[in-house]
């Protein structure tokens, strides 16, 4: 193997290889765990409740539901990414709702257009983001 000049023995690039591997796993793990949207402590601190997505006659298409504050602070903001499914309960969109000025131990409703292309079916909640 060579590597910038350097020419390798078939041993020192296997090793080099594996942890050149080991490297890019690591990397990974800890963008996947480092980045992540709703820590535990946003989790404990709202409730996503009640996520129905609604095709009304008109054609308009709505979701509703509602965040409870389950903290003993008041949030100012919580966003909401929830995913869109299709009829065969694939995923194909995400949309983001936010939520202002959740009192502590209150439920604060909401309502939002699906601006979506494809054909929805189901919506699901997937994360909350407490700013």
């Amino acid at each position: 193997m060579k590597i910038a000049g350097l020419v390798l023995s078939g041993r020192v690039s296997s090793r080099l290889a594996l942890v050149v591997f080991s490297l890019m796993v690591l990397g990974l793990l800890v963008i996947a765990t480092g980045c992540s949207e709703s820590t535990s402590d946003e989790l404990e601190r709202v409730r996503v409740e009640d996520i129905e997505y609604q095709l009304l006659q008109g054609g308009a298409r709505i979701l509703t539901g509602s965040v409870v504050n389950t903290s003993d602070a008041h949030i100012p903001i919580a966003q909401i990414r929830v995913t869109l499914f299709d009829e065969y309960n694939r995923s194909v969109d995400q949309m983001m709702i936010v939520v202002r000025d959740i009192p502590v131990g209150e439920e604060i409703r909401f309502r939002e257009a699906v601006r979506s292309d494809f054909d929805i079916r189901g919506a699901r909640a997937r994360s909350v983001l407490i700013p």
